[in-house]
């Protein structure tokens, strides 16, 4: 046999041998790839209400592990409005699907979709209310305004709804009691809320700030 041949025949055997250990090692390591993306971050999303039976509305703001609702039937007036009978909030864990906080202002249950809410809040003098609501657009939703100064720590809430209705007022606790008050209309120009003596304190939509952990 000619040697020629078969070292050309040897030769293309082992041509063939490492392409097939070169195809094999691509196939590997098109398997192993690099690690899976990790799924983003859940959405926030706010919704307005009302609670049936009452003048309350009724918000809250999901971000995927916390929420924040607010439930209010003051009426924002100036120079002042209608001192709220029903005012409570409401901070805890959340899917972003349900919503099941108690607190001494209560328990808050609801069952949220990408359009709208349902559910009840059961308040501290007894009362259980059934809640709905629609997914919050543009300016609509719950905003807020915390500060503490001499005269103890002020927390106030405003529920703008779509069609520019508000519900809002503010308690000042100091000594362990909540003195509730009225409070002036939200003016999105103007983001400032002030309570002569005691504190001043900058107005911020709830979902732009983070979800405050109590």
């Amino acid at each position: 046999m000619d040697k020629n041949v078969s070292t050309r025949r040897l030769g293309g055997a082992g041509a063939v041998a490492a392409m097939a250990v070169a195809l094999m090692a691509g196939c590997g390591s098109g398997r192993s790839g690099p690690p899976a993306a990790s799924p983003p971050a859940a959405a926030v999303r706010s919704f307005v209400g009302t609670a049936q039976g009452t003048t309350a509305f009724v918000s809250v703001v999901v971000d995927g592990s916390r929420a924040l609702a607010y439930i209010c039937d003051g009426v924002p007036g100036d120079p002042a409005g209608t001192t709220p009978t029903v005012q409570a909030w409401f901070n805890g864990a959340s899917d972003g699907t349900t919503v099941d906080v108690q607190q001494p202002a209560g328990r808050l249950q609801l069952q949220l979709t990408s359009t709208g809410m349902t559910g009840t809040v059961s308040l501290a003098d007894g009362r259980r209310l059934a809640v709905s609501g629609q997914a919050a657009a543009a300016d609509a939703g719950l905003y807020r305004a915390e500060s503490t100064g001499a005269g103890g720590k002020v927390v106030a809430g405003w529920i703008l709804a779509a069609d520019g209705q508000q519900r809002g007022g503010f308690g000042v606790e100091n000594g362990g009691t909540t003195k509730l008050s009225a409070v002036r209309p939200l003016t999105l120009s103007q983001p400032v809320f002030s309570v002569q003596g005691i504190a001043t304190a900058r107005i911020a939509k709830v979902g732009i700030t983070p979800i405050p952990i109590p």
